[in-house]
């Protein structure tokens, strides 16, 4: 597992971490995950690596010392996991065991998963109910379905970083963004933009209304103990470039 910061923009402090699955493979070298996740989707083996990340991320992270308040933890979820019948359960095991005052655990979904119905939503307000927030990422590449959006205990929206790259240079990319940074706050949801690696850029999202972003401008994603060291060092002042 891999973390990546996350910074407010309002005062350039770290208020979370992505966690981000890569594989080092011996002979291939750090493989990327959109060829080896697709791959354990196709071979039945997606539940395992989940529940393996899930359980890593909590037991990494909740062993991190930093002396500022809670530190937002995310995790990905796959979309076909989000309306499975034992999620709650998968989820609800795993902070019994690593679970930590120190950390708020986040799941994050994509927009597919809203389009599996009510039992999906059921899935997600039961985790809800255990403290564990959700996101809704990418949002705005998928086929975005409002009539679900509405009912889905969001607690955040990610802006996908194809919107983000082109912010400065299209007309239609930053029109995006603002929409989705509006809509976001009309439903008290935080707004996390994804892929910032520039000044200008985090200039443009903060007077856009954007609350957090992430990026190489920033951090690249590292490894848990380089990330640990990262946040004991540059917690509170954020380094950039």
């Amino acid at each position: 597992m891999f973390y990546q910061p996350q910074v407010r923009l309002s005062d350039r402090s770290v208020v979370g971490v992505e966690a981000l699955m890569r594989w080092n493979n011996r002979n291939r070298g750090m493989v990327p995950p959109d060829v080896f996740i697709p791959l354990a989707e196709r071979t039945g083996h997606i539940r395992k690596m989940t529940l393996w990340a899930m359980n890593t991320v909590l037991r990494q992270t909740s062993q991190w010392r930093h002396d500022w308040g809670q530190l937002s933890v995310s995790v990905n979820m796959p979309s076909e996991l989000v309306a499975h019948s034992d999620l709650p359960d998968m989820v609800h095991n795993a902070l019994q065991l690593f679970g930590s005052d120190a950390i708020r655990p986040m799941i994050e979904i994509t927009e597919r998963s809203l389009m599996v119905g009510d039992r999906a939503l059921a899935q997600l307000h039961r985790i809800r109910e255990m403290g564990v927030r959700v996101s809704i990422d990418d949002f705005g590449t998928g086929y975005s379905c409002l009539a679900y959006f509405h009912k889905v205990p969001a607690n955040e929206l990610k802006i996908d970083k194809s919107f983000v790259s082109r912010l400065l240079t299209d007309t239609a990319s930053a029109d995006i963004a603002m929409l989705i940074i509006d809509l976001a706050h009309r439903f008290d949801l935080d707004v996390v933009a994804e892929g910032v690696e520039d000044e200008a850029t985090c200039e443009k999202l903060a007077s856009s209304g954007c609350d957090v972003v992430q990026g190489y401008y920033f951090a690249k994603p590292m490894p848990a103990d380089v990330c640990e060291h990262w946040l004991q060092t540059f917690g509170k002042d954020v380094p950039t470039g």
